[in-house]
């Protein structure tokens, strides 16, 4: 009798692990298909499989040892089901990181990952099926039927480790280091490009037609514009450096904001994206994360190869800039990097290396402000609005010192991040304001803001282009923002705070604005994406575009006269050009 207990508490306790203990397992698959880089043999994949076994075993057995304790039959009928609901959200979980980082994963495994969402879905088809059959004539379960789970089960890991294992990356073809010198440009083609973080033409439109932004209305009336198709998910570095490099995530490798440890992995294992909510949870009990800089880096953003192609070039907070390698390319005027402004304890993020103790002179804090300035954003202004101007006119006050003081410098790169931590706070209320005709306090108020912080950069940007004088002004931003949507709209329909912020999470369009030589008046282009920027820019430039990049050249932004004197000509890539100087 003891013995026959014994059996069946273990039989019990089994039940109860093993549906956590499978889900581990296609959790850890799932890591190495998210992780290409990291090595799914040996070691590494054993302990990665074992690992998350025995933690959702363990999680498992804690929620459902409960309801299944002392009842061997209930236990029992019970496993079926939860390796039907296993295979189901395994499928499901494929289903939705194929998607959710289909930019981010090289297309190769992402196809595999498909593959092996399919196969699991029939798999689940399958038992839900069988256990649906028996449940509803009450049957046992019999030995054919137990063990076509079993076999579904391990043909499901079989599977989606076969679909891992097979996958290769692929290798970049050869490129001769000649094929890309090119002689630099002429003294007289002159490039500005603004980075506005959050910008958006949903704002930019309606105060464009109140009057409020005669310099953007400059831009749009005399230029080319563009809503910039960003993508998911959104990652703030991924985002930016697809734009300033014309490739993908995968492509140039910054895949997410963060990098994590996963030292039980063996060696010095890193993950680079985890899996989406509430999952992404456990993948954080890995270890501690790194911050992702410009090591992480596998191709040149735009202001770096210009740099190499000895065209003299300045850069100011442009995101994933630092830290500096020596020796710089001889294009490299000056640079101070993203990271220079919000870490004062960061080493490499300046150059040359002395300008960095100058250029701290500049910073303004709040209580530095101007008050008449901070009047025209209300009285006092809206909460984080003196913050922001104050990080905004440290960079284009740097920018127009290095202007001046800068005469070579050809190309400049200024990025401008005020407008994100304006819009994050205010833009649900402008639009609810603007759109919906709210006229609340707390709406107006927020409406004031955002309206008063475009209005500032309007002038600012106004004055760098007087400054600079002649050439081409790009001002962009790697998406925009929106209102709440989704269970975030449920969520701000309960809180009149949450009602006027911003959501980015969908990676809204972001702004393409071209004024200048060259580029043809009062244009509307109907498509352009992140990847489009450096192409088009290069071209704007006299420059050959490489055949590596994953845009195109946005050539109905450019006048007739312009397209005739500039042929499009091609290189194979420009990614040797670092190792030939």
């Amino acid at each position: 009798m003891e013995e026959k207990n014994a059996r069946h508490t273990a039989e019990i306790i089994a039940a109860s692990w093993l549906p956590g203990a499978f889900f581990g397992v296609h959790f850890a698959v799932l890591l190495f298909f998210l992780n290409p880089s990291l090595p799914f043999a040996g070691s590494t994949a054993i302990r990665a499989l074992l690992l998350n076994a025995l933690l959702f075993g363990t999680l498992s057995s804690l929620l459902t040892l409960p309801w299944t304790r002392r009842r061997r039959r209930r236990a029992l009928r019970f496993l079926p089901w939860a390796v039907t609901f296993v295979l189901g959200g395994a499928a499901a979980f494929c289903w939705i990181h194929a998607s959710h980082y289909a930019y981010f994963l090289p297309g190769g495994i992402n196809v595999r990952l498909i593959k092996a969402a399919i196969l699991l879905s029939a798999s689940a088809l399958v038992c839900f099926y069988t256990a649906l059959l028996h449940s509803v004539a009450n049957r046992p379960y019999g030995r054919r039927s137990r063990l076509a789970f079993w076999l579904l089960a391990v043909f499901s890991v079989v599977v989606t480790c076969e679909r891992r294992l097979a996958y290769s990356p692929p290798k970049s073809p050869p490129y001769s280091p000649e094929s890309a010198l090119l002689d630099p440009l002429p003294p007289s083609t002159r490039l500005l490009v603004v980075g506005i973080e959050g910008a958006t033409l949903d704002a930019i439109l309606p105060l464009k037609e109140q009057g409020s932004l005669p310099f953007f209305s400059r831009l749009i009336e005399g230029g080319s514009s563009a809503r910039l198709t960003s993508l998911r998910p959104n990652h703030q570095g991924s985002l930016w450096t697809t734009l300033s490099t014309g490739k993908l995530p995968y492509k140039h490798g910054i895949l997410a904001s963060k990098r994590r440890q996963a030292p039980l992995l063996g060696g010095e294992a890193l993950l680079e994206l985890s899996p989406v909510s509430p999952l992404n949870l456990f993948a954080h009990l890995w270890g501690a994360s790194l911050p992702v800089d410009a090591g992480q880096l596998k191709t040149l953003q735009l202001w770096k190869l210009l740099a190499h192609l000895d065209v003299p070039v300045g850069v100011v907070g442009w995101p994933l800039s630092s830290p500096l390698e020596p020796p710089e390319p001889d294009g490299l005027q000056f640079l101070l990097a993203d990271r220079y402004f919000y870490d004062a304890k960061a080493t490499r993020t300046a150059w040359p290396a002395e300008i960095g103790d100058r250029a701290r002179l500049f910073r303004l804090r709040t209580a530095d402000l101007d008050p008449a300035l901070l009047e025209s954003f209300g009285t006092p202004p809206a909460k984080g609005v003196a913050s922001a101007v104050a990080e905004d006119l440290w960079r284009s006050s740097l920018t127009s010192f290095f202007l001046d003081q800068t005469e070579s410098a050809e190309v400049v790169f200024l990025k401008l991040p005020g407008l994100r931590k304006v819009t994050t706070l205010y833009f649900g209320g402008f639009l609810a304001a603007e759109f919906e005709g709210k006229q609340r306090a707390p709406y107006e108020d927020a409406a004031l803001a955002i309206r008063a912080y475009y209005s500032w950069l309007d002038s600012m940007l106004a004055a760098l282009w007087e400054q600079q004088g002649s050439g081409i002004i790009a001002v962009v931003s790697a998406h925009g923002a929106e209102s709440s949507t989704g269970w975030r709209w449920l969520r701000a329909e309960f809180s009149q705070r949450r009602s006027l912020k911003a959501d980015f999470h969908r990676s809204p369009d972001g702004v393409l604005l071209l004024y200048g030589e060259g580029v043809k008046a009062q244009t509307r282009l109907r498509t352009a994406e992140l990847v489009d920027v450096t192409p088009t820019l290069l071209f704007a430039l006299g420059l050959p575009i490489a055949r590596d990049l994953d845009g195109r050249v946005l050539r109905d932004a450019f006048d007739p006269a312009f397209l005739t004197r500039q042929p499009l000509t091609f290189v194979p890539s420009y990614e040797t050009v670092q190792n030939v100087e």
